[in-house]
């Protein structure tokens, strides 16, 4: 996909792995300069890519969840790409649990994660954006968004919450060039997934394709299209929402899910 990205910066947080780390190896593909900022670092996924895509990418040790690190993060990355076109907030841990079950530590965590990660992100960049002139962000939101799970209540509600933010980013600061698209993903087969599959191989003695109608089955799930989503998949609809071809999509919120009910 020729997205005429090359030379420009992107920041993606949380893209050590899974979805973010497949956008910032399409971004690098298309000849982009990325950092990734995550808690870990970058170094050992990095360390797997070909050098004509890894040079393009430098790992910014930051936590979104301390808005001390994230201001650092993102300021260091800044600096080092000169100028940033677009921001992909992939941060985010999800933990399981009803509201019976669900403690307070359980809400706070899905607030400080998922939510203020996503604000700390957005606040420490938008300046940035708006004096170079505008750029593009993607936020994660998630299809529990807009179908609740009873199984994901704090984690649902949070991503709802993207949801408006990333909407209201949207109407806020678009005379100033700023896009804010939210991006709302199904049942994909990250490392999470990929285990739950594992064990489902294993115990019903069944093949992967198998497994995975058996996974969505037991998340409660349709999925038309009766299979799991790719974060390569995912991370395609994201660099499309990053550059200049979606030029006026802003403030949407797309599911990329497979064909689900909701």
């Amino acid at each position: 996909m020729d997205l005429e990205e090359k030379g420009k910066g992107f920041i993606v947080v949380g893209g050590s792995k899974g979805m973010g780390f497949e956008v910032a190896k399409l971004l690098a593909a298309s000849g982009a300069r990325i950092a990734i900022i995550s808690r870990q670092g970058a170094e050992d996924a990095l360390a797997t890519l070909p050098p004509d895509l890894g040079n393009n990418i430098t790992s910014i040790l930051g936590d979104a969840t301390q808005a001390e690190s994230i201001d650092h993060a993102i300021s260091q990355a800044v600096e080092t790409l000169g100028s940033v076109h677009g921001l992909v907030t992939a941060n985010a841990e999800r933990r399981y649990g009803n509201l019976l079950d669900s403690s307070d530590a359980d809400w706070l965590h899905a607030f400080e994660s998922v939510v203020m990660g996503t604000v700390r992100c957005c606040r420490a960049l938008i300046p940035h954006m708006i004096n170079a002139g505008g750029g593009s962000i993607v936020t994660l939101g998630a299809y529990s968004a807009r179908s609740p799970k009873s199984y994901l209540f704090p984690y649902a509600s949070s991503k709802a919450s993207i949801v408006n933010i990333t909407k209201n980013i949207a109407r806020a600061y678009g005379a100033q060039g700023i896009r804010a698209n939210c991006v709302c993903p199904g049942v994909i087969e990250t490392e999470r997934s990929k285990k739950r599959l594992d064990d489902l191989v294993i115990e019903h003695r069944i093949n992967r394709v198998e497994a995975g109608s058996l996974d969505i089955a037991n998340l409660g799930m349709s999925v038309a299209l009766k299979r799991l989503g790719k974060p390569n998949e995912v991370a395609n609809l994201i660099t499309f929402l990053l550059g200049e071809k979606s030029a006026y999509i802003s403030g949407a919120l797309i599911n990329i899910d497979g064909g689900t009910e909701f």
